[in-house]
């Protein structure tokens, strides 16, 4: 059994601590992204769309869950609010195809139900397996 990695946990990073000016650094990162990909031109605009909408889903998903995890004045009605003015439908999000059935069932469930999601997330312990 050998780590695949070596994991350095710092303290007070947006890993360990509530930061909330975590929602605003992933709008900036997904900002820059995008403009590099359409500047890259890559990919057809259909496709860019796509990879996109999953970029910005999984931002989402990550800046949801470290809110639920330690901002200690969490509300589902916050989650609500920022999956839905700054998120994609869900329709368009269950028909990505660059995107895994988890991120689509997790967005569905989050955006639906956050305080079952939250309390799933929290006893979910993920393994390197």
């Amino acid at each position: 059994d050998r780590a695949y990695y070596v994991l350095n946990k710092h303290s007070a990073t947006t890993t360990t601590h509530f930061s909330p000016e975590i929602r605003d650094r992933a709008i900036v990162y997904y900002t820059k992204i995008q403009k590099k990909l359409q500047q890259a031109r890559l990919f057809d605009k259909v496709s860019l769309q796509a990879i996109l909408v999953a970029l910005k889903v999984r931002l989402l998903l990550h800046v949801s869950h470290h809110f639920m995890m330690y901002d200690v004045n969490w509300q589902p009605k916050m989650t609500r609010e920022l999956l839905k003015n700054k998120g994609p439908k869900l329709s368009i999000v269950v028909s990505n195809q660059y995107l895994s059935n988890k991120y689509k069932i997790s967005w569905v469930l989050l955006r639906l139900f956050p305080v079952v999601y939250r309390v799933l997330y929290k006893g979910y312990k993920p393994t390197l397996s």
